[in-house]
């Protein structure tokens, strides 16, 4: 009779908690939410208008959810140089959307 011993199955991390930010342009016409862990890191990008304006990166695998009426259509894409990233803005007042 051989002694067999059950193996376990390996130790997965937990999931993350999750935490809901919310977000808007300067003046207020686009808001939205994203839900993502918390953010403990940026990416920070080395091109003339994020040095010059201090501004971060985050790349969210979820969605953007927008309330309603202010939401992606009130977005225009901006680019410039290489036209590598189009940068999301108001369409209204030009400023940059943000967390």
């Amino acid at each position: 009779m051989s002694d067999t011993t059950p193996t376990s199955a390996p130790a997965t991390a937990p999931a993350p908690e999750l935490k809901t930010y919310h977000g808007n342009c300067h003046c207020g016409v686009v808001k939205y939410t994203v839900t993502l862990p918390e953010i403990t890191s940026v990416t920070e990008c080395d091109c003339s208008l994020c040095l010059k304006k201090g501004y971060k990166w985050l790349f969210p695998s979820g969605g953007l959810v927008f309330e309603e009426g202010k939401g992606e259509d009130k977005l225009k894409s901006y680019e410039f140089a290489g036209k590598n990233i189009a940068h999301k803005v108001c369409n209204l007042t030009r400023f940059p959307v943000y967390i």
